[in-house]
């Protein structure tokens, strides 16, 4: 097959799964809050979904079955249980209905599903190896101490980076916290919940999206562009920037924030972690 076929392959295949995507991912969830910004703005999310699942899974040298489960548990972890554990304590919505996380969280396992599964099928890999092959190769380079240092140390990064930048942001964002008459359904926590919920999240994030990690078979600085790709268009664009629930000037300053803790969690994930990262 000459490149120039190839090229057209992955397009075509990029662009069914842009369709798949922009109506079970974004269009039929958020039916409720359709407009012409935000149709346009789920088909150039899509778009970009669909480019990074493609490096991603082409590079992971697994059977179809498995790229699925591990595609489709970091896409949870990014795109629904870390938005939903921020807006537990960030936002009044969840206040006094627990029935209303659980669904949240049980629902996005169904809501991802499309995303991952077309992945999956559409982006297939040159080669094909086991996981537990690729595991034991992974384990056989550290010791567990070594391991579980570099797992700690990115889970708590995770929570600096957070910090940093959102101390940056603050005094832009933050009258739309504790000004109660602005009318956005957002609080402000204690420092002490937003410091014992950001570990919370950096150690679920590192533990869910790392049966990815280890399998892609990329040198740290192109994993570290991919982490942040999922991070940024699952964790950011697709709920958040492009929702129209709150304020342009909000999504923007957040959306430059989330930019940069994707950018420096993908460094660090992928340096620390990642298979072929420094020993």
């Amino acid at each position: 097959m000459t490149q120039t076929k190839i090229t057209q392959f992955a397009a075509t295949r990029i662009g069914i799964f842009v369709a798949i995507y922009a109506l079970f991912g974004l269009l039929i969830p958020f039916q409720g809050y359709l407009s012409a910004g935000f149709a346009l703005g789920a088909v150039i999310v899509a778009i970009l979904y669909g480019i990074t699942l493609y490096y991603l899974n082409t590079n992971v040298p697994l059977s179809r079955k498995a790229r699925f489960l591990i595609t489709w548990l970091a896409v949870y972890c990014i795109q629904m249980l870390m938005p939903v554990l921020e807006g537990v304590f960030f936002s009044t919505q969840f206040e006094g209905a627990p029935e209303l996380i659980f669904g949240a969280l049980v629902f996005g396992w169904i809501l991802v599903l499309p995303t991952a599964l077309a992945g999956a099928i559409l982006f297939r890999p040159a080669e094909v190896q086991s996981f537990s092959e690729i595991r034991r190769e992974y384990f056989g380079r550290r010791s567990l101490a070594q391991f579980a240092g570099r797992f700690g140390i990115a889970s708590v990064l995770w929570m600096v980076i957070y910090f940093i930048f959102g101390a940056i942001v603050a005094p832009y964002v933050l009258p739309y916290y504790t000004d109660g008459g602005v009318g956005y359904e957002l609080v402000l926590p204690d420092l002490q919940v937003i410091l014992g919920l950001q570990l919370l999240r950096g150690f679920i994030l590192v533990l869910l999206i790392l049966p990815l990690v280890i399998s892609i078979n990329l040198d740290w600085k192109p994993l570290a562009a991919s982490i942040t790709s999922l991070l940024y268009i699952g964790g950011a664009l697709a709920v958040f920037l492009i929702s129209e629930q709150y304020p342009l000037v909000l999504r923007m300053i957040h959306g430059m924030e989330m930019l940069a803790d994707a950018i420096f969690a993908g460094i660090v994930i992928a340096y620390l972690l990642g298979k072929r990262s420094s020993k």
